[in-house]
């Protein structure tokens, strides 16, 4: 029974649109990685990065941001959002209690896409936090490592592997990056990175491949595409944004 809900989590979730290229190719034409990761940003959109203005928030404000900003909004808006809530609802028990509709009154004149969804969302982590911790608070993540954090994070169905990847980038201030299975998963496949057993060698060769490139961007959209299309099994290459490019598709 836990398994089918957090599938059908994923699913309302979901935020790769529909794909079908109109021919495969006889043999895959392999791209370097800033093209790779410019197709997944005209799919997918951005992980907005705003380290400066980030820095007052708490670390529940911080996953209240990313999960506005995940798709490529703008950050000074997603900023805002956050602190529209944050100021109507000073108290996070009756934050709880309340409801996506009434988050999108608060809201009203911000260009949020899918706002309700994303309302929606921010309830569900709020409520999943409470339920973890017995209080709205993950300051104490601060004093973890990056591993500890990511573990923890992925206990929280309401952000899903990408998102618990990005927030835990963003704990660390954006920088570097943070070994994931499925991003790895892809990158190997594409032939971008050369394959390995090794996380450590794996995050080396990703940091190196995307270097001066959008890291964030480029781990948290290989995440999604991993988690929903680039399956460990039973693949669904002939929907993937990158299948005209990848050495180790099934069509």
């Amino acid at each position: 029974m836990q398994e089918i809900d957090v599938r059908t989590e994923k699913e309302r979730h979901k935020r790769l649109p529909d794909f079908r290229p109109k021919s495969y190719g006889k043999k895959p034409k392999p791209l370097p990685a800033g093209d790779i990761l410019k197709l997944l940003i005209k799919y997918l959109g951005k992980a907005p990065t705003f380290k400066r203005e980030l820095k007052g928030l708490s670390l529940v404000q911080l996953g209240m941001y990313c999960i506005f900003a995940i798709g490529g909004n703008a950050p000074r808006v997603c900023l805002e959002a956050v602190k529209r809530l944050v100021d109507a609802f000073p108290d996070w028990n009756e934050f709880r209690i309340s409801d996506p509709l009434e988050f999108m009154e608060i809201l009203e004149g911000l260009e949020i896409d899918n706002l309700y969804n994303r309302c929606e969302r921010v309830l569900e982590f709020i409520n999943d936090v409470y339920q973890d911790q017995n209080e709205v608070d993950l300051e104490f993540l601060r004093d973890c490592d990056s591993e500890d954090r990511l573990t923890i994070l992925d206990r929280y169905v309401s952000l899903g592997p990408a998102l618990a990847h990005y927030l835990a980038l963003g704990i660390q201030g954006f920088e570097g990056v943070l070994f994931h299975y499925s991003w790895a998963r892809v990158v190997q496949r594409l032939g971008n990175v050369p394959r390995s057993g090794s996380p450590k060698t794996l995050v080396a060769s990703f940091a190196k491949v995307f270097k001066g490139k959008d890291l964030v961007s480029a781990q948290v959209n290989l995440i999604d595409l991993g988690e929903e299309i680039c399956l460990s099994k039973n693949q669904a290459c002939r929907s993937c944004y990158l299948v005209l490019h990848c050495k180790g598709r099934k069509i």
